[in-house]
């Protein structure tokens, strides 16, 4: 009779003796973007409180849905309770979106008889938006174009005048021949107009010329004519 009662009280005692821990995560849900908000690691022994600490360690991290854990996790924390114990962390996100804050007991020194509980995911969304980049490759304004067009123009002009237009700006010599022509015509009125000055004086000396010619010739032939005869005494 007293070997049964031994054998149930041997039986007994790990049963009393083991613990329940239950692991969960605390927050408020929302975090701001590039803000620092807190979460709590959260303990309880459902079992009440044990005569001895219990150590324990906790493995947490954070992941997006797709469980993609964030750079810097998992990473691990250790305590000690009797019947419950808060951790406190900070996490400051740096993408906007949906995420988990997750965490387990990953260690402990007690006989925990339900480990169904030990792990936890919660999710929490954080608001806010990404800065846009500036595009540095910005469309030139209106004047620049005209700046540039005209530059063009002037190029095309001068390389029209050499005899050295390149074969591959086709569009752009097409494109100031009335420019060019203008600027040619412009130039050559002047010039005819001094040709056609500088003939007519020509042909006025010419015939100046010839008359003087005239008049000096007969004049010497009067007077020679005027010597060959014979003085009248």
């Amino acid at each position: 009779m007293r070997l049964c009662l031994l054998l149930l009280t041997l039986l007994f005692i790990p049963i009393v003796a083991a613990d329940d821990l239950n692991f969960t995560i605390k927050t408020d849900g929302e975090f701001n973007l590039s803000e620092t908000s807190d979460y709590d690691l959260f303990i309880k022994n459902l079992n009440g409180t044990a005569e001895e600490n219990i150590e324990i360690t906790i493995s947490y991290w954070i992941s997006d849905l797709s469980d993609n854990v964030v750079t810097g996790y998992p990473k691990n924390t250790s305590a000690e309770l009797k019947s419950q114990k808060t951790i406190f962390r900070q996490w400051t996100p740096k993408t906007p979106g949906d995420f988990k804050v997750c965490g387990k007991i990953s260690y402990t020194t007690t006989q925990d008889d339900n480990e169904n509980n030990n792990e936890y995911c919660t999710q929490v969304f954080v608001a806010g938006e990404l800065p846009v980049e500036e595009n540095t490759t910005s469309e030139p304004s209106e004047d620049e174009v005209v700046t540039q067009v005209g530059v063009l123009e002037e190029d095309s002009v001068s390389e029209n005048n050499t005899a050295q237009t390149p074969k591959s700006n086709t569009n752009t010599t097409s494109n100031t021949k009335p420019l060019t022509l203008q600027k040619a015509s412009e130039l050559t009125k002047p010039q005819i107009m001094f040709r056609e000055k500088s003939d007519a004086i020509k042909t006025a000396l010419l015939i100046f010329a010839i008359a003087s010619t005239i008049v000096i010739v007969s004049l010497l032939i009067k007077t020679y004519r005027g010597s060959d005869k014979p003085s009248l005494r």
